[in-house]
């Protein structure tokens, strides 16, 4: 009977403590600010008319695609359509990604930037006299300037 009784009283507490190691407190795991605001559009939303939100703080929803992997100082999100991306910055230091968010879904919040961004090659083939340089345009690229994010799964 004594057996019986310590046994019951060490299964208990084992029980305690692993539901008190495992437990899920419902928080979502943030960085930086976090999410402030309430209203969010999708990284397809964006992409189809980015100059509506330049200059503009948003909260956006995408899956990640792509850590930095010396600081974690930057992302990769996608949307439903294929191919389409979008590239999240963060202050180096301020914020660090952990790489194991590949592949999950999260909220990033911050400021819709434009960029003007240059290959390393574009000018490769410009020679000087040349009239006008085959690579003139350079590429647009908008990307979040990112305040807090917040892993949703």
């Amino acid at each position: 009977m004594k057996r019986i009784l310590t046994l019951s009283v060490l299964l208990l507490f084992f029980l305690s403590v692993r539901s008190f190691l495992f437990a899920d407190d419902g928080k979502k795991q943030t960085f930086g600010a976090g999410i402030t605001m309430k209203e969010n559009v999708s990284v397809d939303k964006l992409l189809e008319n980015p100059s509506k939100f330049e200059g503009k703080k948003i909260v956006v929803e995408g899956r990640v695609v792509d850590v930095c992997r010396h600081k974690g100082c930057w992302l990769e999100l996608t949307g439903e359509k294929k191919g389409q991306t979008l590239f999240v910055k963060a202050e180096d230091g301020e914020i660090v990604f952990p790489g194991d968010i590949v592949n999950k879904k999260v909220l990033v919040e911050g400021i819709v930037e434009k960029k003007i961004v240059e290959s390393k090659e574009s000018h490769k083939e410009h020679k000087e006299g040349d009239e006008k340089c085959k690579y003139e345009e350079a590429q647009v690229r908008y990307q979040i300037k990112c305040l807090g994010a917040q892993i949703l799964d």
